[in-house]
């Protein structure tokens, strides 16, 4: 019965696993791009984002885009492309707002529940 559950329940978050894993890793990037282009105001720029005012920091890298060349150029396209697209997902004052979790901290916990209980089955590792 359990094993049952369990796979039903791996079944389910198969999908979110993948998606929560890829935005992730795109979200974990757009913080170093962010961190080696702002260095000391990096704080101020993630300060928008909590407060929902990403279109102050779209402006922002728009103004920032027109300043740089090379590589850094080329990033600040890559972090707007990012946000941009993103934007609907990144309204962080409005879920902590209505009590949502915004961290990583319940999937992770789910995933290590879910994979934890299928390793300690009898005959696993």
């Amino acid at each position: 019965m359990y094993e049952e559950i369990l796979d039903q329940m791996q079944e389910l978050l198969k999908d979110e696993i993948k998606n929560f894993s890829e935005d992730f890793g795109k979200l974990e990037q757009a913080v170093m791009v962010m961190m080696m282009l702002f260095g000391k105001e990096l704080k101020e720029r993630e300060s928008w984002l909590w407060d929902g005012q990403t279109r102050k920091l779209l402006n922002d890298l728009q103004k920032q885009h027109k300043k740089h060349r090379g590589r850094k150029r080329e990033e600040l396209a890559k972090l707007h492309k990012y946000i941009r697209d993103n934007e609907q997902e990144m309204r962080y004052d409005v879920f902590r707002g209505k009590g949502y979790d915004i961290g990583s901290g319940a999937v992770e916990g789910a995933c290590k529940h879910v994979v934890g209980k299928r390793l300690k089955q009898s005959g696993m590792i």
